[in-house]
């Protein structure tokens, strides 16, 4: 809610007239101040987040090693069988967690990085090719054509939970995913235009802010009851 405030409130700032009466005419310069302030926020809570989703992922892998524990305990108990060695090192590998050195995860986050900017810089450049050789424009290809290919492991992923019914695993990585956006991508755009003077603002226009208010209304609906069926499935995809 206090992110989906933050991207709102400059567009209601932008639309709404001043009361000259009060505090005169509003300057060109407020918007920008007020979307500098919001990326700060954002930024600031993006690192408390990522510091509590640690806390709650490791919290979740033992919760989650401790129900495998009593399951399996109760099968050998109706079994009247001894719990074995096995077992418990199966137990202990499912809470366990793989931690990488600071050095060879700086350096992985540069190499890929880096490969991420070359493949982008080569993408955006071929986009008027092929606009003009498929006679398309450049948005339906920006917004509709590169977006599914870049996410298409994410969407495999998705589906393949989804068609296990772990559907609380699917609908976690949807909204980290959109989190991450919001919370980094948004921000650092912002104050990156601050800092090499190309002023970028949240100044969205009133159909992008239309956009934004029912997506979140989507988003509320299907968690909140905390389950779904092939019918709710349909009214989204028709959505």
């Amino acid at each position: 809610m206090a992110v989906s405030i933050t991207l709102i409130v400059p567009l209601l700032m932008s639309v709404t007239p001043p009361d000259s009466d009060l505090h005169g005419s509003r300057t060109d310069s407020d918007i920008p101040i007020l979307s500098h302030a919001i990326a700060i926020v954002l930024a600031i809570i993006f690192v408390i987040y990522e510091h509590f989703r640690k806390w709650f992922l490791k919290d979740y892998l033992y919760s989650r090693s401790d129900q495998a524990a009593t399951q399996e305990d109760h099968q050998s108990d109706r079994n009247d069988q001894p719990a074995s060695h096995e077992r418990h090192e199966s137990v202990v590998f499912a809470g366990s967690t793989h931690i990488l050195h600071l050095c060879a995860t700086g350096c992985m986050l540069i190499c890929t990085t880096l490969c991420a900017i070359i493949c982008a810089f080569h993408l955006v450049g071929s986009v008027d090719g092929l606009a003009k050789a498929l006679n398309i424009s450049q948005k339906f290809i920006s917004l509709v054509l590169i977006p599914p290919t870049g996410y298409s492991a994410k969407f495999v992923n998705i589906v393949a939970m989804a068609r296990k019914n772990e559907m609380d695993s699917v609908m976690r990585t949807v909204l980290i995913n959109i989190l991450q956006i919001i919370l980094f991508i948004i921000p650092f755009l912002i104050l990156l235009g601050w800092i090499v003077n190309q002023p970028f603002i949240l100044n969205f226009n009133i159909f992008e802010g239309i956009i934004l208010f029912l997506t979140l209304v989507v988003i509320t609906c299907t968690i909140q009851n905390g389950k779904a069926n092939y019918f709710d499935g349909i009214m989204l995809i028709g959505t």
